[in-house]
């Protein structure tokens, strides 16, 4: 079966026996069922996933001769999800203790390696799939799980995408429209909605050509001055104590982010919005080269640490690194 991409819930137990368990490579799906506007399902994150995980397999077979890919039963669960009537959420500890006994039972089962990606952006859900990973190491000596999601949420929400998705996408998108995503497109706006028009055309509803923009940093009372402002010094204040030039630019931006988050949807001064971004630049030109750029990337990512060009810890953000992150799971 080696270069074979196998849906595991498809598999009998002799077939599932007679895989080399030393070179196949175990993915796992882990994102919520979650609100994403009103013309998308509430099934996105997963489905959404899903779908990447396995335009994500092609890519690392390809990089990874003799070896086969096989695709785990997705976990339609998560962490702060939007709180909104739909959105269906676990406590962090519990995600935590859910992936770890995922990765427990692969790991029992003779499987050597094992990636976990989302489709969602939480941080404490984040948080809690790499810590999960590394307890699920922990128990079981040689069994190595790990998560490229963290790192590829970073490249985006850096803004390092940029470049690469301009270039994917010239003749094709305006680029001051492409521009204009960064930072705020980061729910249910332009990206995933591109990705739904790629992946479940028929599931996005009608309307979101018309739906108007809905941006982070809008506002301007005290409570929101208070908050950005507060969270700006602890981002820097991180980032200075920070030993890697990852985490120092990462900090800043994740505290800013959070403190966003925290204004749009958990303290709204009215309705919280159902979105945030941009739905109405979606296109399905730009889901293909947003879902082959992450594809690609998280496939390079795979393909360096399987085969011993990258330390597998390095895979491991600030998410599960820090004390004060780590303590977040159990608020």
């Amino acid at each position: 079966m080696a270069g074979e991409i196998l849906e595991m819930g498809d598999l009998s137990h002799p077939e599932l026996l007679a895989l080399n368990r030393e070179r196949t490579l175990v993915l796992l799906a882990v994102s919520p069922v979650e609100v994403h506007g009103a013309h998308l399902p509430l099934k996105t994150d997963y489905f959404l996933t899903g779908a990447m995980i396995r335009s994500a397999a092609k890519a690392v077979m390809a990089r990874l001769p003799g070896w086969s890919a096989l695709v785990a039963p997705a976990l339609p669960v998560g962490s702060d999800v939007l709180p909104l009537p739909g959105s269906v959420e676990l406590r962090p500890r519990v995600l935590r203790d859910l992936v770890a006994d995922v990765g427990s039972s692969y790991a029992k089962a003779g499987f050597k390696w094992m990636a976990v990606l989302s489709g969602h952006g939480g941080p404490r859900h984040n948080t809690a799939i790499e810590l999960g990973c590394r307890d699920a190491m922990k128990r079981h000596k040689g069994f190595r799980m790990f998560s490229p999601t963290s790192e590829l949420i970073l490249y985006v929400l850096l803004g390092d995408f940029r470049e690469d998705l301009a270039a994917r996408l010239r003749g094709l998108m305006d680029e001051n429209d492409l521009a204009s995503l960064w930072p705020s497109d980061v729910h249910a706006g332009a990206l995933e909605t591109s990705l739904a028009l790629c992946y479940m055309p028929e599931m996005v509803r009608e309307g979101w050509r018309e739906l108007p923009k809905v941006c982070f940093g809008e506002g301007s009372s005290v409570k929101r001055r208070f908050v950005r402002g507060f969270a700006r010094l602890l981002g820097r204040s991180m980032a200075a104590l920070s030993s890697s030039d990852a985490d120092r630019r990462a900090w800043p931006l994740f505290c800013d982010n959070l403190a966003e988050s925290i204004l749009l949807w958990k303290a709204p001064d009215g309705p919280p919005p159902l979105y945030a971004g941009f739905p109405a630049l979606a296109s399905k030109e730009l889901g293909e080269a947003y879902s082959a750029m992450i594809a690609e990337r998280g496939a390079a990512l795979i393909e360096d640490v399987v085969s011993g060009r990258r330390d597998l810890d390095s895979t491991f953000t600030i998410l599960s690194r820090s004390r004060l992150l780590r303590l977040s799971i159990y608020a």
